[in-house]
């Protein structure tokens, strides 16, 4: 026992060391070796207590970050393996649970960072746009928190997006963002507080027409009603309707129980191609009255909302 504790106060003492050497070696403004220095020593301490404790976040963290800076100090291939490495560590570590949301501000910083290192041409960015997707994803689960703190990092996070999708020239990526983030102030805003139900899951999604076959993109808000409430007492616990929006204006809605399945789709090329998304994304909702063919932004979308 006395072995063991002695064993953790050393991991929380090059814990903090490595902390302390990498915050010192990102204040610095040159790029000398004295600032080389100070991310190798951050690097010697924290490396061992990430080996022995892997679920340790902020060490994992931080050697990302020692890993970025490291790699702005050097050039070539060496930069590249650096960065790679870096990459590597923050895919590990990525949140996806709700007592992770506190570190959101810090992804932010370390996404603006990585894209200002890489560069929109290099070919590791997709990477930086997958975790971005991921982190995006697991907001859109607590999209209807009362907390101001959880509405304030959604919306810095989408802008920090909507920035980088502008300045590297990708018109859809912006037009997408900035529609979800009006769409998140002006529609549900007023859904969360709305006595009908309570709002559990929302997101865009791809929906093809009942009458002309084409896919247009939608707000889709999935809410479930509270069975003990007033006037309620005849519904069951998972009733609730799935309503999707143009602009701010319904369309229409699904019942909750009338849901028979919830099947995933083949990937049609096709429409992948021209809805610009990725594989593994289409689904369909079947009811008794008609089959909704659906289509998310990429798998992990689609999953979301599969398990919502």
């Amino acid at each position: 026992w006395a072995g063991e504790r002695l064993c953790r106060e050393e991991l929380i003492l090059r814990s903090n060391l490595g902390v302390l050497y990498a915050n010192l070696a990102r204040m610095r403004s040159g790029k000398g070796p004295e600032t080389m220095g100070l991310f190798d020593s951050a690097l010697a301490e924290l490396q061992p207590v990430v080996t022995q404790e892997s679920r340790l976040f902020i060490p994992q963290v931080m050697i990302g970050l020692c890993l970025l800076g490291h790699a702005g100090l050097v050039q070539g291939s060496v930069r590249t393996q650096t960065l790679g490495q870096s990459l590597s560590y923050f895919e590990q570590c990525m949140p996806l649970t709700p007592r992770r949301l506190r570190f959101i501000q810090l992804w932010t910083d370390v996404f603006a960072a990585l894209t200002g290192e890489l560069g929109k041409t290099s070919p590791l960015y997709p990477r930086v746009e997958a975790l971005m997707d991921r982190v995006h994803v697991m907001l859109s689960r607590y999209l209807f928190s009362q907390s101001r703190a959880v509405g304030y990092l959604r919306a810095r996070f989408i802008n920090m997006r909507i920035a980088i999708a502008e300045s590297k020239d990708d018109r859809a990526l912006w037009t997408t963002l900035r529609d979800e983030a009006r769409a998140a102030s002006e529609v549900i805003g007023t859904l969360a507080t709305a006595d009908r139900g309570a709002g559990v899951y929302a997101g865009f999604l791809f929906k093809k027409g009942g009458r002309v076959k084409s896919f247009k993109r939608r707000l889709f808000v999935l809410k479930l009603f509270d069975p003990f409430a007033e006037g309620m007492q005849s519904l069951r616990v998972t009733d609730g309707v799935l309503e999707y929006f143009e602009g701010r204006k319904a369309k229409g809605e699904i019942r909750v129980r009338d849901i028979r399945a919830f099947q995933t789709l083949d990937d049609d090329p096709a429409v992948l191609k021209k809805l610009g998304v990725g594989v593994g994304t289409m689904f369909q909702i079947v009811t008794p009255g008609r089959t909704y063919e659906l289509v998310a932004t990429n798998s992990a979308e689609r999953s979301e909302w599969e398990r919502a």
